[in-house]
């Protein structure tokens, strides 16, 4: 664990630095130092601690380092001082004399104890509250603690008469000296700080309400705008089963409208027809010559429903010169062909057989 060095703090009122002294060296603080405005900030009596990583803090006296710890410069003087103020062990109510400027402790036996500027527990009376007793104990040790006992009641009324005003009376202004200025100017300093303090408190509980109120606002806002968004959804939703159900319904209009303005088929009795072709048949003898012939053809059809096309002649004439059996009356007549004329005899022995250069004449009722 990081050890750390205790100081007591010490103010040149004149200059206005600080003096940082341990039992082992003296800081100086002026006010280009970083925690110059933070050493103005303690409160008489405190102590300063620095570890060995650089960190400051402050804590109340409990090991009684501003009565162990002495500055160097006053400690012959102060020694001086304990021969000729014998601080008797007891419990003390104490007051100020303003006139001679020096403090008065009064033991409920009548003891009296004299503190002028020099003691080296003058400045420390000077920080304690008024109505606080004064604890010395067997070895020199200083404290202070509320009047539990009733202390000042009892010193009251056993020297009424004999005791002045000045000693009877609480501290109710500290001497007016350089020291009392700056603890007058640092308490203002305080004061002042905690009044901003209490400013910011103020002001972020402000906010913190403001913060809270904007919270329910926008929750309010989001669910506002999920049911709007819900609702938009619905809504385009029902759109499109509108918009189908029109479209459907459209349709099955349109296609009533059609069968109903479509006209019926009229029964058509079959009819033959005839068609004049003339064409070129081109082949390869079985000896390898080649040879064409020119041919004119008459085609009958069978009774047909309706007229044939022209492509319907060509397919037959292809088919013929691809297989000669096709020329054959009842093949002609399972595809509609009643009778084929200028066809002569076409030899199967002959190779590359071809019909071309086709030419529909007409097509006509028989």
């Amino acid at each position: 664990m990081a050890s750390s060095t205790a100081y007591i703090i010490m103010l040149d009122a004149k200059t206005g630095v600080f003096t940082l002294i341990s039992e082992k060296d003296e800081l100086t603080i002026d006010k280009s130092h970083k925690k110059y405005e933070w050493l103005k900030g303690q409160e008489a009596g405190r102590i300063v601690k620095i570890s060995e990583k650089g960190r400051w803090n402050s804590s109340k006296d409990y090991n009684n380092l501003y009565q162990s710890i002495k500055p160097k410069k006053k400690t012959a003087k102060k020694e001086k001082i304990a021969k000729t103020n014998k601080d008797k062990a007891g419990e003390y109510c104490f007051s100020l004399d303003e006139k001679k400027n020096h403090f008065i402790l009064i033991e409920s036996k009548g003891t009296q104890i004299q503190i002028n500027s020099e003691h080296k527990k003058f400045e420390w009376l000077q920080s304690q509250e008024t109505g606080r007793v004064i604890k010395i104990s067997e070895k020199g040790r200083w404290n202070s603690s509320k009047d539990y006992k009733g202390l000042y009641d009892e010193i009251n009324s056993t020297h009424r008469k004999q005791a002045k005003p000045s000693v009877t009376k609480p501290i109710t202004q500290k001497p007016k000296s350089d020291n009392s200025d700056e603890i007058k100017r640092l308490k203002k300093e305080i004061k002042h700080s905690q009044s901003t303090i209490h400013n910011i408190r103020d002001e972020l509980k402000r906010l913190g309400s403001n913060y809270n109120e904007l919270k329910r606002e926008n929750a309010k806002l989001q669910n506002e705008k999920n049911a709007a968004e819900k609702a938009k959804k619905k809504a385009e939703s029902d759109k499109d089963l509108y918009v189908r159900l029109w479209n459907k319904e459209r349709a099955k209009s349109r296609t009533a409208q059609r069968k109903v303005s479509k006209p019926k088929k009229v029964a058509v009795s079959p009819k033959k027809y005839e068609a004049k072709i003339t064409a070129n048949y081109s082949f390869i003898s079985f000896y390898g010559d080649k040879g064409s012939e020119a041919l004119d053809i008459e085609i009958v059809t069978l009774p047909l429903s309706k007229k044939p096309t022209q492509s319907f002649f060509k397919a037959f004439l292809k088919s013929v010169s691809a297989d000669t059996s096709n020329r054959q009356d009842y093949k002609m007549r399972k595809v509609g062909i009643f009778k084929c004329y200028g066809i002569g005899y076409i030899n199967p022995l002959h190779k590359k057989r071809k019909i071309s250069g086709i030419e529909i004449m007409y097509i006509k009722e028989r």
